[in-house]
């Protein structure tokens, strides 16, 4: 009999750690930044103007406007307008030029 309680507490436990795991995951908010070349790898979040959009072959080049230009590359096709006013999450990347996001995650304000 001490086998079978041994194994409910077990999966319960399980359970109710991996709903925890869930619940932190999905509060966790990425923070907003301003200078994307010192976060290379990371995940950020930057908000600006589109001013630039080119799509082709299922990819889409977006650049925001800040203080700076961004350049951001969406692996997918996009339907945005220039001027709309986004926020962006994605991976900060180095390219010859600079630094460029790999968006992940789009809102538009």
């Amino acid at each position: 009999m001490e086998e079978k309680t041994l194994l409910i507490f077990s999966i319960l436990l399980f359970c109710f750690g991996i709903s925890m795991l869930y619940l932190i995951y999905s509060n966790t908010d990425v923070a907003e930044v301003e200078e994307i070349s010192l976060y290379l790898g990371k995940t950020v979040k930057v908000s600006g103007e589109v001013v630039k959009i080119n799509s082709k072959d299922g990819v889409t080049f977006i650049d925001i406007k800040r203080e700076q230009i961004i350049p951001i590359v969406f692996f997918k096709e996009m339907d945005l307008e220039i001027y709309s006013n986004v926020e962006i999450i994605g991976e900060v990347d180095k390219r010859r030029q600079g630094y460029e996001l790999l968006g992940k995650e789009i809102k538009i304000k």
